[in-house]
């Protein structure tokens, strides 16, 4: 009943998903650009309308403040992460070890990571998602919201080979040919 009601928002808001999710136990998902409060609204809907392992993702703590988006973050699988140390949530290091246990357990886990950490444009990309798969052994799937056709764009999961400049050329590239205009701002110096 939820996959339906969700698949006709997406299908009213005229949002259409191109690819699939693989049926794989446990990936990391990287969704890029991140530009708008929307995406999560639509990420949620794509969770809901397709097949897939359990969801974590990281959330800003200071949504913990909001009664009721708090409850829900937490439901549908969201940890609160608090970036710079001052609020008292669980640091960065420790959401990135929760996220790789969830996908590295043994169950069934997705990990989904918008990188770009903000919603800012020109945001340089955080590691945490190549750290993550790379440590986990799981394979990245690329996620692009392209806004322009209003598709969400899916790739074939990709299996990091540990050389960063190799992994990060691949996962531009597809950004790059996937998202007209979108160039990720991968600091290779920082991975």
């Amino acid at each position: 009943m939820m996959k339906e009601k969700a698949q006709k928002i997406l299908d009213f808001l005229g949002w259409t998903i191109d690819g699939s999710f693989p049926k794989l136990d446990n990936y990391v998902a990287v969704v890029a650009p991140h530009r708008s409060w929307k995406d999560f609204v639509i990420g949620l809907l794509v969770k809901w309308v397709s097949p897939l392992p359990p969801l974590k993702f990281a959330f800003k703590y200071e949504y913990t403040k909001i009664p009721g988006f708090h409850q829900l973050l937490l439901l549908v699988g969201g940890i609160a992460t608090d970036r710079n140390h001052t609020l008292g949530g669980p640091a960065k290091g420790v959401v990135t070890e929760i996220l790789m246990k969830a996908v590295s357990s043994g169950k069934p886990g997705m990990v989904a990571l918008a990188p770009e950490g903000t919603r800012k444009l020109d945001a340089e990309w955080h590691r945490g998602f190549y750290q993550i798969a790379l440590n986990a052994k799981v394979p990245v799937v690329m996620v692009g919201l392209d806004y322009l056709h209003k598709k969400i764009l899916i790739s074939e999961p990709i299996y990091l080979s540990g050389t960063k400049e190799f992994d990060l050329e691949k996962i531009r590239n597809w950004y790059q040919a996937t998202i007209h205009g979108y160039v990720p701002n991968l600091n290779e110096e920082k991975f």
